[in-house]
């Protein structure tokens, strides 16, 4: 019970982040948007069968439930388009100013 309370916060806590990545360029929100699905899950059965059913998602939630994390290609993939965002975020906050 205080398990799953404590990864409900923590996972609000990457939601949060995550939104505010949206919207600031120093953030990586997709990272943090994804760090929230899975906490949210690894607590509702719910959020976990989505998961487990989107095709895209599916193998890498397989890999991370069995401790196995990232396959080196999808870190570099992850890497590249993080770096991506943020390069374009960055950009946009500079033509604003």
């Amino acid at each position: 019970m205080i398990r799953n309370l404590l990864i409900a916060l923590v996972g609000g806590a990457f939601l949060v982040l995550g939104l505010l990545g949206l919207v600031l360029p120093i953030l990586p929100g997709f990272l943090f948007l994804l760090l929230a699905l899975l906490c949210f899950a690894t607590i509702s059965p719910r959020v976990r069968r989505r998961l487990e059913g989107n095709p895209t998602l599916r193998g890498l939630h397989a890999r991370w439930r069995r401790g196995r994390g990232l396959p080196l290609w999808h870190r570099f993939k992850l890497m590249f388009w993080l770096s991506a965002e943020s390069t374009v975020q960055a950009l946009h906050s500079r033509r604003i100013e």
